[in-house]
């Protein structure tokens, strides 16, 4: 006697309005003569309102969700994981009768950076479009807008298959490969990000490998912005700026042609604008390459790969040149205008100033070209001297069919009697 019971009832057993509580007492025995009855009812406002989710510390960045086996370890995606920050972790667990546990005390931990080294040295972004041609009169019908068309290739350019589960962007779009179509992918693949896989299809045609669409809302900048490809919640993979002009091409700004990068397979910087170039066709090449070499070019032609200087078409430009400035060896194609040396005064900066301007037809599928500007100081027949490094790429002009007229410029020397030549090698 004087221990005193707690009973908890469910609320749904009470009714609007009047409640009867029956309560039955019993002596342990016959014979005993004390009895204590006391009845209080206690009613507590719920913590969680109903039909709200039981809420712990905090937002929880990731929840397993039910799972139907019991498992003695549970991986945590690195997607929504910091490195360096400090996570706790609970778990519950649910009898055969459907009921839950109460949460287990939290296991506490910092996250370490991750092993990213195979991502860094085998995923490229190897092509993107972020200003894209604008929409027909048909799309338009279809309730296309322009930029419904962007997209973005990554290529794995390693030796072996790749997991992107863990992978996202994080910048420019957002996009979480964890919730898409493709979680994996193979050496040599490519794997497209879009807009709108509808408006893409319409454009580009099925049969695409597409891991999914980016965040509704999401588009990249036509004036250039900062695109990143992240592990986990943001360990940069591919993390670089780009612009829409100088020294960065201009052409795939607004008229139909991607940015591509060159050599994807020697993953080059890029950052450096000098590994960009605007896509051979308009339209870009999402999921395949837009890329031939000197060999593929010369055997279409019948032509042997020994004698580069090979004049077939008499136009005073031998097999190798006419494939890196986009001739054809059957086209007598004359030299006049391939290539253009002269000086003008340009505004850079907003000041005025003479500069050196190198304007040359260029091959944009031919990336096994290397492009150099030389000077000699002394005579036509003295040592030329690489001046590559000191141009920047000024504008750039599609002539169609895979060609374009690049321009680049240089501050004028203050020496004069200065030659000046453009040479093509083999990479």
């Amino acid at each position: 006697e004087g221990v005193f019971d707690r009973f908890r009832i469910s609320p749904a057993l009470f009714v609007p309005g009047e409640n009867l509580i029956a309560v039955e007492l019993h002596q342990r025995t016959r014979g005993s003569s004390d009895l204590v009855f006391d009845m209080e009812v206690l009613v507590k406002e719920p913590l969680v309102p109903g039909g709200q989710p039981l809420k712990l510390e905090w937002d929880a960045v990731w929840e397993s969700g039910e799972q139907g086996a019991f498992t003695e370890s549970q991986e945590i995606p690195s997607a929504p994981i910091r490195a360096g920050r400090t996570y706790r972790a609970r778990v519950r667990h649910q009898d055969d009768t459907g009921r839950w546990s109460h949460w287990s005390d939290a296991l506490q931990f910092v996250s370490s950076e991750p092993e990213t080294t195979p991502f860094e040295e085998s995923l490229v972004i190897s092509e993107f479009m972020y200003h894209p041609a604008r929409a027909t009169p048909a799309e338009l019908e279809l309730g296309y807008a322009d930029e419904s068309f962007e997209f973005i290739e990554i290529t794995n350019i390693g030796a072996a298959s790749l997991d992107l589960a863990d992978l996202r962007f994080t910048k420019g779009v957002d996009f979480d490969f964890l919730g898409g179509n493709i979680t994996n992918i193979d050496p040599g693949d490519r794997v497209l990000v879009v807009a709108d896989r509808a408006a893409f299809e319409s454009r580009y045609g099925g049969g695409r490998s597409i891991a999914g669409e980016w965040q509704a809302g999401d588009r990249l900048s036509n004036g250039g912005e900062r695109l990143k490809l992240s592990f986990g919640a943001g360990v940069p993979i591919q993390d670089f700026d780009y612009l829409d002009e100088a020294p960065w091409p201009s052409s795939p700004d607004g008229i139909g042609f991607s940015l591509t990068l060159i050599n994807p397979h020697l993953n080059p910087d890029p950052r450096d604008p000098s590994n960009w170039r605007p896509s051979a066709v308009a339209g870009g090449s999402p999921g395949s390459l837009d890329t031939i070499s000197f060999g593929t070019w010369a055997a279409e032609f019948g032509l042997p790969l020994d004698d580069p200087e090979l004049d077939n078409d008499l136009d005073n430009l031998g097999l190798f040149r006419e494939y890196a400035q986009g001739g054809s060896p059957e086209g007598n194609i004359p030299g006049e205008g391939l290539v253009d040396i002269e000086v003008k005064e340009l505004l850079v900066d907003r000041v005025p100033a003479p500069h050196l301007v190198v304007s040359v037809m260029r091959n944009l599928a031919a990336d096994d070209i290397a492009f150099h500007i030389e000077r000699n100081s002394n005579s036509l027949v003295g040592e030329w001297e690489d001046a590559t490094d000191n141009f920047v790429l000024f504008s750039d002009s599609q002539l169609g069919n895979g060609t374009a007229i690049l321009r680049y410029r240089a501050p004028l020397p203050t020496e004069s009697g200065h030659y000046w030549r453009v040479k093509f090698t083999a990479k």
